[in-house]
Protein backbone atom coordinates (compact mmCIF):
# COMPACT_ATOMS: atom_id res chain seq x y z
CA UNK A 1 0.00 0.00 0.00
CA UNK A 2 1.13 3.51 -0.66
CA UNK A 3 2.03 5.64 2.26
CA UNK A 4 0.45 9.01 2.88
CA UNK A 5 3.71 10.54 4.06
CA UNK A 6 4.84 13.79 2.46
CA UNK A 7 8.03 15.45 3.64
CA UNK A 8 7.70 19.21 3.16
CA UNK A 9 9.59 22.24 4.41
CA UNK A 10 7.18 25.05 5.31
CA UNK A 11 8.38 28.62 5.56
CA UNK A 12 6.51 31.75 6.64
CA UNK A 13 7.79 35.33 6.98
CA UNK A 14 7.10 36.65 10.50
CA UNK A 15 5.26 39.96 10.73
CA UNK A 16 6.67 40.80 14.16
CA UNK A 17 9.19 39.55 16.64
CA UNK A 18 8.12 36.16 17.97
CA UNK A 19 9.23 34.02 20.90
CA UNK A 20 12.04 31.58 20.24
CA UNK A 21 10.77 28.42 18.58
CA UNK A 22 12.10 25.06 19.77
CA UNK A 23 14.32 23.24 17.31
CA UNK A 24 12.36 21.06 14.90
CA UNK A 25 12.36 17.34 15.53
CA UNK A 26 14.65 15.31 13.25
CA UNK A 27 12.92 14.05 10.09
CA UNK A 28 13.18 10.26 9.62
CA UNK A 29 13.74 9.42 5.96
CA UNK A 30 14.79 5.78 6.05
CA UNK A 31 16.33 3.01 8.12
CA UNK A 32 19.63 1.19 8.60
CA UNK A 33 19.95 -2.51 7.79
CA UNK A 34 22.60 -5.25 7.71
CA UNK A 35 24.74 -3.27 10.15
CA UNK A 36 28.10 -4.84 10.94
CA UNK A 37 30.86 -3.41 13.13
CA UNK A 38 30.82 0.16 14.42
CA UNK A 39 28.51 2.58 12.60
CA UNK A 40 27.93 6.08 13.98
CA UNK A 41 25.47 8.79 12.88
CA UNK A 42 25.59 12.49 13.68
CA UNK A 43 23.10 15.28 13.03
CA UNK A 44 25.21 18.41 12.42
CA UNK A 45 23.51 20.95 14.69
CA UNK A 46 24.36 22.96 17.80
CA UNK A 47 24.53 20.53 20.71
CA UNK A 48 25.39 17.67 18.35
CA UNK A 49 23.12 14.64 18.49
CA UNK A 50 25.03 11.45 17.83
CA UNK A 51 24.24 7.79 18.17
CA UNK A 52 25.44 4.31 17.38
CA UNK A 53 23.38 2.79 14.55
CA UNK A 54 22.03 -0.75 14.66
CA UNK A 55 19.94 -2.68 12.15
CA UNK A 56 16.42 -1.28 12.06
CA UNK A 57 17.38 2.13 13.48
CA UNK A 58 15.93 5.19 11.73
CA UNK A 59 18.15 7.51 9.72
CA UNK A 60 17.39 11.21 9.48
CA UNK A 61 17.61 14.06 7.01
CA UNK A 62 21.16 15.53 7.13
CA UNK A 63 22.56 12.50 8.98
CA UNK A 64 26.31 12.05 8.62
CA UNK A 65 26.86 8.28 8.76
CA UNK A 66 30.38 6.97 9.34
CA UNK A 67 31.61 3.37 9.48
CA UNK A 68 34.64 2.11 11.40
CA UNK A 69 37.40 -0.18 10.09
CA UNK A 70 35.05 -3.19 10.22
CA UNK A 71 31.80 -1.29 9.66
CA UNK A 72 29.25 -1.93 6.93
CA UNK A 73 25.59 -1.13 6.48
CA UNK A 74 22.74 -0.52 4.08
CA UNK A 75 20.46 2.50 4.18
CA UNK A 76 16.95 2.08 2.74
CA UNK A 77 15.16 5.36 2.03
CA UNK A 78 11.40 5.72 1.87
CA UNK A 79 11.31 5.70 -1.93
CA UNK A 80 13.30 2.40 -1.88
CA UNK A 81 16.61 3.99 -2.81
CA UNK A 82 19.35 1.83 -1.27
CA UNK A 83 22.84 2.95 -0.25
CA UNK A 84 25.39 0.33 0.77
CA UNK A 85 28.65 1.54 2.34
CA UNK A 86 31.75 -0.36 3.39
CA UNK A 87 34.48 0.19 6.00
CA UNK A 88 35.95 3.62 6.76
CA UNK A 89 33.24 5.35 4.73
CA UNK A 90 31.23 8.54 5.29
CA UNK A 91 27.77 9.11 3.77
CA UNK A 92 25.78 12.33 4.24
CA UNK A 93 22.03 12.36 3.50
CA UNK A 94 21.79 15.94 2.24
CA UNK A 95 18.25 16.12 0.88
CA UNK A 96 15.17 13.94 0.73
CA UNK A 97 11.67 15.06 -0.28
CA UNK A 98 9.15 12.39 -1.28
CA UNK A 99 5.45 12.16 -2.09
CA UNK A 100 4.53 8.45 -2.17
CA UNK A 101 1.20 9.18 -3.86
CA UNK A 102 3.00 10.40 -6.99
CA UNK A 103 6.58 9.11 -6.47
CA UNK A 104 7.78 12.68 -7.00
CA UNK A 105 10.60 14.11 -4.93
CA UNK A 106 14.32 14.76 -4.70
CA UNK A 107 17.27 12.78 -3.34
CA UNK A 108 20.74 14.20 -2.75
CA UNK A 109 23.61 12.50 -0.92
CA UNK A 110 27.35 13.02 -0.51
CA UNK A 111 30.03 10.37 -0.10
CA UNK A 112 33.22 11.94 1.22
CA UNK A 113 35.38 8.82 1.58
CA UNK A 114 35.32 5.04 1.35
CA UNK A 115 33.39 2.32 -0.49
CA UNK A 116 29.86 2.82 -1.75
CA UNK A 117 27.08 1.36 -3.85
CA UNK A 118 23.62 2.69 -4.53
CA UNK A 119 20.51 1.47 -6.31
CA UNK A 120 18.03 4.12 -7.32
CA UNK A 121 14.46 4.09 -6.02
CA UNK A 122 11.14 5.46 -7.18
CA UNK A 123 12.16 9.13 -7.28
CA UNK A 124 15.00 8.57 -9.78
CA UNK A 125 12.97 6.07 -11.78
CA UNK A 126 10.28 8.72 -12.28
CA UNK A 127 12.67 11.64 -12.90
CA UNK A 128 16.36 10.62 -13.01
CA UNK A 129 17.54 14.20 -12.78
CA UNK A 130 15.95 14.50 -9.32
CA UNK A 131 18.67 12.35 -7.73
CA UNK A 132 22.25 13.46 -7.31
CA UNK A 133 25.25 11.84 -5.59
CA UNK A 134 28.23 14.07 -4.93
CA UNK A 135 31.83 12.92 -4.39
CA UNK A 136 34.69 15.27 -3.43
CA UNK A 137 36.04 15.31 -7.00
CA UNK A 138 32.89 14.90 -9.13
CA UNK A 139 29.11 14.53 -9.29
CA UNK A 140 27.19 11.47 -10.49
CA UNK A 141 24.11 12.16 -12.61
CA UNK A 142 21.50 9.40 -12.53
CA UNK A 143 19.66 7.53 -15.28
CA UNK A 144 17.90 4.65 -13.44
CA UNK A 145 20.95 3.03 -11.98
CA UNK A 146 23.03 0.65 -9.88
CA UNK A 147 26.45 2.19 -9.18
CA UNK A 148 29.40 1.39 -6.93
CA UNK A 149 32.82 2.89 -6.34
CA UNK A 150 35.45 4.16 -3.94
CA UNK A 151 36.49 7.62 -2.73
CA UNK A 152 40.13 8.04 -1.69
CA UNK A 153 42.31 11.07 -0.97
CA UNK A 154 41.99 13.39 -3.97
CA UNK A 155 40.45 10.81 -6.28
CA UNK A 156 37.42 8.61 -6.91
CA UNK A 157 36.54 5.51 -8.93
CA UNK A 158 32.98 5.04 -10.22
CA UNK A 159 31.72 1.76 -11.70
CA UNK A 160 28.37 1.27 -13.45
CA UNK A 161 26.51 -1.97 -12.69
CA UNK A 162 23.29 -1.22 -14.61
CA UNK A 163 21.47 1.73 -16.19
CA UNK A 164 23.52 4.78 -17.07
CA UNK A 165 25.35 7.62 -15.36
CA UNK A 166 27.14 10.84 -16.20
CA UNK A 167 30.23 11.53 -14.09
CA UNK A 168 31.56 15.05 -14.24
CA UNK A 169 33.04 18.17 -12.69
CA UNK A 170 34.00 21.64 -13.90
CA UNK A 171 36.83 20.16 -16.00
CA UNK A 172 34.61 17.82 -18.03
CA UNK A 173 32.35 14.75 -17.92
CA UNK A 174 31.90 11.26 -19.32
CA UNK A 175 28.84 9.09 -19.90
CA UNK A 176 28.94 5.43 -18.79
CA UNK A 177 26.27 3.16 -20.30
CA UNK A 178 27.83 -0.31 -20.25
CA UNK A 179 27.70 -2.51 -17.13
CA UNK A 180 31.04 -3.04 -15.36
CA UNK A 181 32.62 -0.08 -17.14
CA UNK A 182 34.10 2.72 -15.08
CA UNK A 183 36.02 5.97 -14.85
CA UNK A 184 38.45 7.50 -12.39
CA UNK A 185 38.53 11.17 -11.41
CA UNK A 186 41.31 13.18 -9.79
CA UNK A 187 40.90 16.49 -8.02
CA UNK A 188 40.79 19.32 -10.56
CA UNK A 189 40.88 16.93 -13.55
CA UNK A 190 38.19 15.71 -15.89
CA UNK A 191 37.15 12.05 -15.59
CA UNK A 192 39.35 9.71 -17.64
CA UNK A 193 37.92 7.95 -20.68
CA UNK A 194 35.54 5.13 -19.83
CA UNK A 195 37.16 1.69 -19.62
CA UNK A 196 36.22 -1.85 -18.61
CA UNK A 197 36.65 -2.34 -14.86
CA UNK A 198 39.28 -5.07 -14.30
CA UNK A 199 38.08 -8.14 -12.39
CA UNK A 200 40.41 -7.30 -9.49
CA UNK A 201 38.66 -3.93 -9.05
CA UNK A 202 35.18 -5.48 -9.17
CA UNK A 203 36.21 -8.16 -6.68
CA UNK A 204 37.73 -5.61 -4.28
CA UNK A 205 34.62 -3.41 -4.35
CA UNK A 206 32.25 -6.36 -3.94
CA UNK A 207 34.29 -7.70 -1.02
CA UNK A 208 34.35 -4.32 0.76
CA UNK A 209 30.59 -3.89 0.36
CA UNK A 210 29.43 -7.44 1.09
CA UNK A 211 27.69 -7.84 4.48
CA UNK A 212 29.69 -9.83 7.00
CA UNK A 213 27.84 -12.48 9.03
CA UNK A 214 27.63 -12.08 12.79
CA UNK A 215 27.59 -15.83 13.49
CA UNK A 216 30.31 -18.32 12.49
CA UNK A 217 30.06 -19.19 8.82
CA UNK A 218 28.42 -22.65 9.25
CA UNK A 219 25.53 -21.13 11.22
CA UNK A 220 25.11 -17.85 9.39
CA UNK A 221 22.34 -17.33 6.83
CA UNK A 222 23.35 -16.57 3.29
CA UNK A 223 24.35 -12.94 2.96
CA UNK A 224 22.17 -10.83 0.64
CA UNK A 225 23.88 -9.41 -2.46
CA UNK A 226 25.59 -6.05 -1.99
CA UNK A 227 23.06 -3.28 -2.50
CA UNK A 228 20.03 -5.51 -1.85
CA UNK A 229 17.85 -4.10 0.92
CA UNK A 230 17.08 -6.49 3.78
CA UNK A 231 14.24 -4.36 5.16
CA UNK A 232 10.99 -4.74 3.26
CA UNK A 233 8.67 -1.78 2.67
CA UNK A 234 5.99 -2.61 5.29
CA UNK A 235 8.63 -3.03 7.99
CA UNK A 236 10.25 0.27 7.00
CA UNK A 237 6.94 2.13 7.01
CA UNK A 238 5.99 0.75 10.41
CA UNK A 239 9.36 1.70 11.83
CA UNK A 240 9.25 5.27 10.54
CA UNK A 241 5.76 5.98 11.88
CA UNK A 242 7.15 5.70 15.42
CA UNK A 243 8.10 8.87 17.27
CA UNK A 244 11.46 9.83 15.82
CA UNK A 245 12.78 11.53 18.93
CA UNK A 246 12.41 8.34 20.97
CA UNK A 247 14.95 6.64 18.73
CA UNK A 248 17.72 9.16 19.41
CA UNK A 249 20.31 8.98 22.15
CA UNK A 250 21.31 12.54 23.01
CA UNK A 251 25.11 12.63 22.90
CA UNK A 252 25.78 16.30 23.55
CA UNK A 253 29.46 17.21 23.40
CA UNK A 254 31.02 17.51 26.86
CA UNK A 255 28.21 15.65 28.63
CA UNK A 256 28.96 12.48 30.59
CA UNK A 257 28.50 9.33 28.51
CA UNK A 258 26.19 6.54 29.56
CA UNK A 259 27.57 3.03 30.14
CA UNK A 260 25.01 1.58 27.72
CA UNK A 261 26.41 3.81 24.94
CA UNK A 262 30.03 3.02 25.87
CA UNK A 263 29.31 -0.71 25.69
CA UNK A 264 28.17 -0.30 22.07
CA UNK A 265 31.68 0.77 21.05
CA UNK A 266 34.23 -1.61 19.59
CA UNK A 267 38.00 -1.55 19.34
CA UNK A 268 39.94 0.59 21.81
CA UNK A 269 40.83 4.19 22.60
CA UNK A 270 44.02 5.72 24.01
CA UNK A 271 43.73 8.56 26.54
CA UNK A 272 46.73 10.42 27.92
CA UNK A 273 47.22 13.71 29.79
CA UNK A 274 49.34 15.32 32.49
CA UNK A 275 48.98 18.37 34.73
CA UNK A 276 49.79 19.92 38.08
CA UNK A 277 48.95 18.64 41.57
CA UNK A 278 48.37 21.24 44.30
CA UNK A 279 48.00 20.77 48.06
CA UNK A 280 47.46 22.72 51.25
CA UNK A 281 50.10 22.79 53.99
CA UNK A 282 53.83 22.59 53.41
CA UNK A 283 54.09 20.17 50.51
CA UNK A 284 53.22 20.40 46.79
CA UNK A 285 52.57 24.13 47.18
CA UNK A 286 55.19 25.56 44.85
CA UNK A 287 54.41 25.70 41.10
CA UNK A 288 55.71 22.61 39.35
CA UNK A 289 56.65 20.84 42.57
CA UNK A 290 54.11 18.04 42.12
CA UNK A 291 52.27 16.72 39.08
CA UNK A 292 50.02 13.87 38.04
CA UNK A 293 49.25 12.06 34.81
CA UNK A 294 47.35 9.18 33.26
CA UNK A 295 48.09 7.07 30.21
CA UNK A 296 45.72 4.20 29.50
CA UNK A 297 43.85 2.34 26.82
CA UNK A 298 40.13 1.70 27.17
CA UNK A 299 39.48 -1.76 25.75
CA UNK A 300 35.89 -1.39 24.52
CA UNK A 301 35.74 -5.02 23.37
CA UNK A 302 36.68 -6.52 26.76
CA UNK A 303 35.49 -3.50 28.81
CA UNK A 304 38.38 -2.58 31.08
CA UNK A 305 41.27 -0.10 31.36
CA UNK A 306 44.89 -0.97 30.64
CA UNK A 307 47.57 1.50 31.69
CA UNK A 308 48.77 3.66 34.57
CA UNK A 309 48.04 6.79 36.58
CA UNK A 310 50.55 8.46 38.88
CA UNK A 311 51.41 11.41 41.13
CA UNK A 312 55.05 12.51 41.19
CA UNK A 313 57.12 15.17 42.96
CA UNK A 314 60.31 17.09 42.39
CA UNK A 315 60.67 17.76 46.12
CA UNK A 316 58.75 16.74 49.25
CA UNK A 317 60.49 18.30 52.22
CA UNK A 318 63.94 16.77 52.27
CA UNK A 319 62.92 13.90 49.98
CA UNK A 320 64.46 13.85 46.48
CA UNK A 321 62.42 13.61 43.30
CA UNK A 322 60.28 10.55 43.18
CA UNK A 323 56.89 8.93 42.93
CA UNK A 324 54.14 9.51 45.45
CA UNK A 325 51.83 7.03 43.71
CA UNK A 326 51.89 4.84 40.64
CA UNK A 327 48.74 2.80 40.10
CA UNK A 328 48.61 -0.01 37.56
CA UNK A 329 45.05 0.33 36.26
CA UNK A 330 44.86 -3.07 34.58
CA UNK A 331 45.60 -4.79 37.89
CA UNK A 332 42.41 -3.35 39.38
CA UNK A 333 38.74 -4.03 38.87
CA UNK A 334 37.93 -1.55 36.08
CA UNK A 335 35.50 -3.90 34.31
CA UNK A 336 32.37 -1.98 33.26
CA UNK A 337 30.44 -4.93 31.76
CA UNK A 338 27.60 -4.66 34.25
CA UNK A 339 27.77 -1.00 35.30
CA UNK A 340 24.81 1.29 34.65
CA UNK A 341 24.15 5.02 34.55
CA UNK A 342 26.90 7.61 34.09
CA UNK A 343 30.19 6.26 32.69
CA UNK A 344 32.46 7.11 35.63
CA UNK A 345 35.23 4.94 37.13
CA UNK A 346 36.76 5.79 40.53
CA UNK A 347 40.01 3.90 41.06
CA UNK A 348 41.75 3.83 44.49
CA UNK A 349 45.46 4.62 44.48
CA UNK A 350 47.19 1.28 44.93
CA UNK A 351 50.83 2.28 44.50
CA UNK A 352 51.32 4.81 47.32
CA UNK A 353 54.88 4.73 48.66
CA UNK A 354 56.79 5.38 51.86
CA UNK A 355 59.12 8.04 50.52
CA UNK A 356 61.35 8.31 53.58
CA UNK A 357 62.22 11.52 55.33
CA UNK A 358 59.40 10.92 57.79
CA UNK A 359 56.74 11.09 55.09
CA UNK A 360 54.62 7.95 54.71
CA UNK A 361 52.11 8.10 51.87
CA UNK A 362 50.81 4.52 52.08
CA UNK A 363 48.17 5.01 54.76
CA UNK A 364 45.42 6.40 52.52
CA UNK A 365 42.03 4.70 52.48
CA UNK A 366 40.39 4.05 49.11
CA UNK A 367 37.96 6.94 49.55
CA UNK A 368 40.69 9.44 50.40
CA UNK A 369 43.27 8.75 47.69
CA UNK A 370 41.89 8.01 44.23
CA UNK A 371 41.75 8.71 40.51
CA UNK A 372 38.41 9.37 38.83
CA UNK A 373 37.87 8.95 35.10
CA UNK A 374 34.69 10.23 33.46
CA UNK A 375 33.93 9.23 29.87
CA UNK A 376 32.42 12.17 27.98
CA UNK A 377 30.77 12.62 24.60
CA UNK A 378 32.80 14.33 21.90
CA UNK A 379 32.13 14.70 18.20
CA UNK A 380 28.72 13.09 18.62
CA UNK A 381 30.04 9.81 19.99
CA UNK A 382 30.29 8.28 23.45
CA UNK A 383 33.72 8.17 25.14
CA UNK A 384 35.12 10.69 22.67
CA UNK A 385 37.14 12.09 25.56
CA UNK A 386 37.95 11.38 29.22
CA UNK A 387 37.94 13.83 32.12
CA UNK A 388 40.53 12.86 34.75
CA UNK A 389 40.62 13.88 38.42
CA UNK A 390 42.89 12.91 41.31
CA UNK A 391 42.91 13.49 45.08
CA UNK A 392 45.04 12.65 48.13
CA UNK A 393 43.85 13.26 51.72
CA UNK A 394 46.78 12.01 53.83
CA UNK A 395 49.58 13.87 55.62
CA UNK A 396 51.86 15.39 54.49
CA UNK A 397 49.79 15.98 51.32
CA UNK A 398 46.12 16.92 51.22
CA UNK A 399 45.20 18.19 47.81
CA UNK A 400 43.84 17.60 44.34
CA UNK A 401 45.20 17.35 40.86
CA UNK A 402 44.36 19.67 38.01
CA UNK A 403 41.27 18.46 36.14
CA UNK A 404 42.53 17.03 32.85
CA UNK A 405 40.72 16.30 29.59
CA UNK A 406 42.11 13.83 27.04
CA UNK A 407 40.54 13.16 23.61
CA UNK A 408 40.26 9.61 22.35
CA UNK A 409 43.16 8.70 20.11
Amino acid sequence: MRNSFLLLALFAAPLAAAPAVPAAAPIPIGAAAAVRGTVEALLPAPGAVGRILGSGAPVYLNDKITTGPNGRLQVLLRDETVFTIGPNTTLILDKFVYDPSTDLGQVSASITRGFFRFITGKIAKKHPSNMKVTLPVCTIGIHGTDVMGHVGPGQATVVLKSGGIRVGNQAGSVMIERPDFCTTVGAGHAPVHVFAAPPSMLDALASALAPRPVLPAPQAPAAPPAGKAVLNKPVLDALLTQTSQDSLTQLVDGATSNWDDVRKLSGSGLYTANGSFSAAGNECTAPGQCSWNFNFTADFQNRFLNGTASVTTTDVGNVPSGTIDSTNLNSLNTDWSSLSGSAVLTVPMSGLTNNGGGYNFNTCSAGDCYYRFTFQNKGGRAAGQVKGESAIADAPITGTGQTLTAPRQ
